[in-house]
């Protein structure tokens, strides 16, 4: 049964392809022109270096052969470096028009920026994921950042985690999405979540789907000795929404709760980017903005059950 979207998505998404559909279009045709041409260039490249080879016997030929075979390179590498140019302003121009407004859609206190500043790259650094110790980031875009729930600040961007010392050694760990917040109660205890496979879980749409709670430390690899903060803040509420995000995307999560903090790591892979083939691809965006919501509607929960008094 085909999912059926919100309104408000829905409604944002006609919005865009009104404003912005042949703007997009009209680029995503000259990409592939320029692209067209460019391979143009290389395959006469080819076709001359055969014919120059074939002639070489002839110096006039010779000589006429290899400048055409240099003249076809210049032009191919012009038409390269126009389709990365105008691939990067399309992308930007993606980003700073239709993701900055696709976030608003989830929650209007949402705000999008290129890229988060080194204070927030340090929270990353700070928390022991495992079964890596502290590992470092590679590259980083797509801040994302707003107080959401009970005027809770929120901040979340994609970048790349790393391990190793050196260019040889650096090993990506994570691509996806990284999310923080703080909240006001102390825990005495950290907790630890980590779901690489959910497979002996029920797949389901239904937010009523009991969930045995008597072994979710092993179901869903949680660590910590202390059961009652497990079963206060890991609700069946906050496992169903778990399990519908693991069921529909198959996307790892970690999530680390340390004193007053909350981190949380989607393996998404590449996300938030622009697809040239097809820019306004409803799934993808729809996919994009579920994602989003996923992460506020969660961080809500296990905000609010932080709050809960014992």
């Amino acid at each position: 049964m085909e999912e059926k979207l919100p309104e408000k998505f829905n409604n944002f998404y006609e919005k865009i392809c009104l404003e912005y559909g042949k703007t997009l279009e009209t680029n995503k045709n000259e990409i592939i022109k320029l692209k067209k041409k460019e391979v143009l260039m290389y395959i006469l490249v080819v076709v001359l270096a055969i014919f120059t080879g074939v002639v070489y016997y002839n110096k006039i030929l010779f000589i006429l052969g290899i400048v055409a075979v240099i003249f076809c390179v210049g032009f191919g590498m012009y038409y390269m470096t126009e389709v990365m140019t105008k691939k990067e302003k399309l992308a930007n121009f993606f980003k700073q028009e239709i993701i900055s407004k696709l976030v608003k859609v989830v929650d209007n206190n949402l705000e999008y920026r290129k890229e988060a500043d080194s204070t927030f790259l340090k929270k990353y650094r700070e928390i022991e994921f495992l079964p890596y110790l502290y590992e470092d980031v590679s590259w980083h875009k797509d801040y994302i950042f707003g107080k959401c729930f009970d005027n809770v600040s929120i901040e979340m961007v994609n970048l790349s985690g790393t391990v190793g010392s050196g260019p040889r050694t650096k090993n990506e760990t994570f691509r996806g999405l990284f999310v923080y917040f703080s909240f006001e109660n102390k825990l005495k205890t950290s907790l630890k979540l980590n779901i690489d496979t959910l497979g002996m879980l029920k797949n389901t749409n239904d937010d009523n789907n009991v969930i045995d709670t008597s072994n979710i430390k092993e179901l869903f690899k949680i660590e910590s000795e202390d059961k009652e903060l497990i079963n206060k803040i890991f609700t069946n509420d906050v496992l169903n929404s778990i399990v519908k995000m693991y069921s529909k995307n198959k996307v790892k999560t970690q999530i680390v709760l340390n004193e007053n903090s909350f981190y949380l790591k989607l393996f998404t892979g590449y996300i938030l980017d622009l697809d040239y083939k097809n820019p306004l691809d409803k799934l993808t965006l729809y996919n994009y903005y579920s994602i989003i919501e996923f992460i506020i509607n969660l961080s809500c929960k296990v905000n609010s059950n932080i709050k809960v008094k014992d």
